[in-house]
């Protein structure tokens, strides 16, 4: 089924550049254009037409501004509008959005990828809020007016499907911005003490964010409802407690004990001269710490002559080359309880004032299993 979309347009370069757009980044559509407000209300009264998006410019000849957005949300209360300008009102911009419109795109930053990403995440939303009908009109309460901020997700790429005001103006990022993210771009880059894993990093109480200049957020999950209405996503609210952390150190002792010590990851910190390990995650204690055992272990006396020389001098490498974070390779760990091939993720951070290593194990099993399922999955939406 193609996708009618209207264009209302009078600069003729800049209909032949969304033109050009269009063809580069859709397959499936169908493309009407009008250069005046008038010219749409006459094709909506001839020829009963209904678009299934709209791509707005704000200076017609004949109106402009907000009340060109309100006329044409008026004229076409069920297609959403996507607002194309030259002009850089940051402002008006949130002002529109308040107003109705999808999505707000300035046309110097325009690129076919960023335009298509709009208008499927556009298109995408109008379905998900149709199949919330029978309940839309407390959804949309509840979502536009709630002060905290508000995010929702599909469940299988974490990418973000729809956010309310307050979390544009809390993270910095525009909605069309927000379409092309993921759940964990607003985590902090590199941040060693953050889950990778979504699922069990959201039964946390609090957790680690970033806004776009980079100034971190400490975010209490005040609610996460999954398949969210029977959808194939979740919702989820946040409260924004950054100022009850008196200093970074109160805060980074939060997360080292919430999400390092209480891990159900393998993770570790080792002495920086020695490593000696000096602390491990739930998980690890047992891969590592016998009981009754005084003197904690060195990492390497767990690993072959031979491996240890080489994690040796990856260790080595990162101090020389003054790296934070990267993959330190493939290592068979002579555990008593569970011996095995891991990966190992290698961490050079402060704790205490001290600088250690902080590493996280993945078992080379479990990652194969996890290739397995998805080239199954692939294969199979392929012959589908």
């Amino acid at each position: 089924m193609k996708l009618n979309i209207l264009l209302i347009e009078d600069n003729l370069g800049d209909i032949e550049l969304v033109s050009d757009y269009l063809k580069d980044g859709l397959k499936n559509y169908a493309l009407k254009i009008v250069k005046t407000f008038n010219k749409t209300k006459e094709l909506l009264e001839n020829d009963e037409y209904t678009p299934d998006l709209i791509l707005l410019d704000l200076s017609l000849p004949d109106m402009s501004g907000e009340s060109l957005i309100k006329a044409t949300l008026n004229l076409f209360p069920e297609s959403p509008v996507i607002v194309l300008t030259g002009l850089k009102d940051y402002q008006f911009s949130i002002r529109s959005l308040e107003i109705g419109v999808a999505d707000y795109l300035f046309k110097d930053e325009l690129e076919h990828k960023i335009l298509a990403n709009s208008i499927l995440h556009t298109i995408q939303r109008k379905k998900y809020l149709r199949s919330l009908k029978s309940t839309e009109e407390k959804y949309k309460r509840f979502f536009d007016r709630n002060s905290s901020p508000i995010f929702v997700w599909d469940n299988e790429m974490q990418r973000i499907i729809d956010c309310n005001q307050a979390a544009l103006t809390t993270y910095g990022y525009t909605l069309s911005e927000f379409y092309q993210m993921s759940v964990k771009q607003i985590h902090p880059l590199n941040d060693p003490f953050e889950n990778t894993d979504l699922n069990s990093n959201y039964n946390s109480h609090v957790l680690k964010h970033t806004t776009k200049a980079g100034k971190i957020l400490y975010m209490k999950l005040a609610a996460y409802l999954r398949n969210f209405d029977k959808a194939r996503a979740s919702l989820v609210v946040f409260e924004n407690v950054t100022e009850k952390y008196q200093s970074d150190e109160d805060a980074e002792q939060y997360f080292f004990q919430t999400l390092f010590k209480n891990s159900n990851h393998l993770k570790l910190l080792l002495d920086e001269n020695d490593h000696q390990i000096i602390s491990t995650s739930k998980k690890a204690r047992k891969l590592f710490l016998q009981k009754n055992v005084i003197v904690r272990p060195k990492f390497s006396d767990f690993l072959s002559s031979k491996e240890k020389e080489h994690f040796e001098l990856i260790c080595s490498l990162f101090n020389e080359q003054g790296l934070e974070t990267g993959f330190a390779g493939i290592f068979q760990i002579n555990s008593s309880s569970e011996p095995g091939e891991y990966e190992i993720y290698l961490n050079r951070i402060k704790y205490h004032g001290k600088q250690v290593y902080y590493l996280e194990l993945k078992p080379v099993k479990i990652l194969e299993n996890i290739v397995h399922k998805n080239k199954n999955t692939s294969d199979y939406s392929t012959r589908s």
